[in-house]
């Protein structure tokens, strides 16, 4: 999966965005090596402009591969190059929307990135580069568990009803701890998917993860169109993207750069705020609310504590039968 993360240039456009990359011989402060005596690099090694039709609408990108290396303060005489010279690379997307532009470094979101993104565009104004961060919190995972486990997966798309939402499989963790084994899939009977959910959600950490395989479909006069995605949302700023595991308009471009922006983009423009849209809706409406939460979790307790009750009277009869 894909690591990226989201930021929000305010009072900009794209127009501009392509102008400062053009020009960046112009504007950029080039260190040299004191101890080579040669140039640090700072440039676009690739500048590649694609549209992409998203939901039936045009979506003019910039896909940019940026290689920047700076002295460090510290060591900038050190004879070790990689105690002298720090890197700060990363390949981004950037478009347009309503009168800013979205920046979306493919690396996660830490102390550095935001640094990278000013020195890529010359940000000077205070600001104007903003987080872009999706809004989720820990009941917004609970959400998703519930339509798992108690609708198929399936997801009500209120007012949207030529568009469905599911849920193919499901992958969560808490803290710092990550398991790769512990997976929901829809293959699975309905008693290890409760067990399953019991082990994501009875922890003593906080649930901080979750990773669905999301499946859209969207009806339209000439058919139906099916995008298979898989994400890792988090509570953090980090997100990651299945890019391999893409199954849908795609599929023959897994390793294209085309591919890649259009599924960043389908994900940032559809895919996640259908789902934001859908759970708020829910909470509207009070079909989720704390107290739904709290018979989600009960009925979950009460179908594992049934199904042991089973498999001891099944042992009992065994040992009544061995004496």
């Amino acid at each position: 999966m894909k690591n990226f993360s989201l930021y929000r240039y305010t009072n900009k456009t794209l127009s501009e965005i392509d102008r400062i990359v053009k020009t960046l011989g112009d504007w950029a402060e080039i260190e040299t090596d004191p101890i080579t005596g040669q140039q640090l690099q700072y440039e676009f090694i690739k500048h590649e402009t694609v549209v992409e039709r998203v939901d039936e609408t045009d979506v003019k990108a910039i896909y940019l591969e940026f290689r920047n290396a700076r002295l460090s303060e510290k060591n900038q005489y050190s004879e070790d190059d990689k105690k002298r010279v720090r890197r700060n690379d990363s390949d981004i997307i950037v478009f347009e929307v309503t009168n800013d532009v979205i920046i979306i470094p493919l690396r996660g979101k830490n102390y550095t990135t935001g640094s990278l993104i000013r020195t890529a565009f010359n940000i000077t104004e205070d600001n104007q580069l903003i987080n872009e961060d999706f809004y989720f919190k820990e009941d917004f995972f609970y959400w998703m568990f519930n339509h798992y486990l108690n609708n198929s997966g399936k997801i009500i798309n209120s007012g949207l009803e030529n568009r469905e939402l599911r849920i193919k499989s499901l992958t969560g963790f808490s803290g710092q701890t990550r398991d790769t084994v512990n997976k929901i899939t829809s293959d699975g009977n309905r008693i290890s998917k409760i067990l399953w959910t019991l082990a994501f959600l009875f922890t003593n950490e906080k649930l901080m993860s979750i990773t669905p395989e999301l499946q859209h479909l969207v009806t339209r006069e000439e058919g139906v169109s099916t995008e298979v995605i898989k994400l890792d949302l988090t509570l953090t700023g980090t997100y990651k993207i299945g890019i391999t595991d893409h199954i849908g308009s795609r599929f023959m471009e897994k390793d294209t750069t085309s591919a890649l922006v259009y599924l960043i983009l389908y994900t940032y423009m559809i895919l996640v705020p259908e789902l934001q849209t859908n759970y708020e809706n829910d909470v509207d409406k009070e079909s989720w609310s704390p107290h739904v939460k709290k018979q989600f979790i009960t009925s979950i307790g009460s179908e594992i504590e049934d199904q042991v009750s089973n498999i001891l009277d099944e042992i009992e009869n065994e040992l009544d039968e061995d004496e």
